[in-house]
């Protein structure tokens, strides 16, 4: 064979670094499209694994809410409790423009920023209505009769002075639906001494135990011996006000020395008396001591009101049982999740 067919002729050198430089290029081509696209699959992946994070976050936190103060498209606000047994108000908003941040905000700190690129995130609420039967609604009477005794055989005067005080444990009768009652008007007869100086002080006092007067006053006021007569007359209290008393609790009426030597005359009905829902009494050492004095009896009208327990107030309610997350973040393309979660609390939103 001829020796110049054993080398290449250079029209054979150009074609092979022409081949060479194409397969060289399509390699670096495909090295490069392959490598972009395991960063944007690595992009992706990060990006939803953020999302899923923050909408679990949201519903976790939603699922224990026991207040919402706003149900927005693309916001919501609600109360849950916290560790330590407190609750915490959080607020998860985004402006509802793409490419905005999704933000979170928590108690008195600022919003914090959860998702950024958000294309996306539209809540829709399941609400469901209800009626709740509340508590019965107490109700308070006319002015009634609560307690009377008005008879005025065997009746003498009983002087109010420093030492000698007199009281009348109070119980009325009442129906068996009473919860409670208060005073709110008494009348006793009373004239005046010797003089027109006298005061004392008409009180109404909590019980202790034994039915005795405590030193708690409820209320009280005066009466002057200037505006007596010669003879007994029915005088008359108005109390505005009195704390209510408990169906079986009592209340003591007390009529306690103010001024001069001797303050006014009180009718007594000094034997005799058996009224079933009062206990009279006499102290001569200015309270310090109550004996009960049997068969006597202090004439008396009391008028007051008495609270019953009416019909249960019946309310119409709209409460949330669900919240529907749909969202999107990123671009190129963006990342999409869905997620739901239902509320354990079903809180009341009948306001919103």
């Amino acid at each position: 064979m001829p020796s110049h067919y054993l080398g290449l002729t250079l029209v054979e050198v150009v074609a092979s670094v022409v081949v060479s430089s194409v397969l060289l290029g399509g390699t670096a081509a495909t090295v490069h499209v392959m490598s972009r696209g395991g960063a944007q699959v690595i992009e992706a992946t990060d990006r939803q694994n953020s999302a899923a994070l923050v909408l679990a976050r949201l519903r976790g936190e939603l699922r224990l809410a026991t207040a919402v103060s706003e149900l927005g498209q693309h916001a919501v606000t609600f109360t849950t409790p916290i560790s330590g047994g407190k609750d915490e108000v959080i607020r998860y908003a985004w402006s509802g423009k793409p490419g905005d941040d999704l933000t979170r905000e928590a108690g008195s700190a600022g919003a914090t920023v959860v998702l950024s690129q958000v294309q996306q995130f539209d809540l829709s609420y399941e609400m469901l209505s209800v009626q709740e039967t509340g508590a019965p609604v107490e109700v308070e009477s006319e002015e009634t009769l609560l307690y009377r005794y008005d008879i005025v055989t065997d009746t003498d005067d009983t002087t109010i002075t420093g030492k000698e005080w007199i009281a009348e444990y109070l119980e009325p009768d009442l129906p068996d639906d009473v919860l409670s009652w208060r005073i709110t008007r008494l009348w006793f007869p009373a004239k005046e001494d010797s003089g027109t100086k006298g005061e004392i002080a008409v009180q109404l006092r909590t019980p202790l135990p034994d039915g005795r007067p405590s030193d708690t006053v409820l209320a009280e006021l005066p009466m002057y011996e200037g505006k007596l007569d010669g003879s007994h007359t029915w005088q008359e209290f108005v109390f505005d006000g009195v704390d209510g008393r408990q169906r079986g609790d009592g209340i003591v009426l007390v009529l306690k020395w103010v001024a001069d030597s001797s303050a006014c005359k009180v009718l007594v009905q000094k034997k005799n008396a058996s009224p079933p829902e009062a206990i009279y009494m006499r102290s001569t050492d200015a309270g310090t001591s109550w004996p009960v004095v049997a068969g006597q009896t202090l004439p008396l009208y009391v008028y007051g009101k008495v609270t019953t327990a009416g019909a249960p107030e019946v309310v119409d309610l709209s409460v949330l049982r669900a919240v529907q997350i749909d969202s999107s973040s990123g671009t190129s393309p963006p990342t999409r999740l869905r997620s739901g979660v239902r509320l354990l609390n079903s809180p009341d939103v009948s306001g919103l």
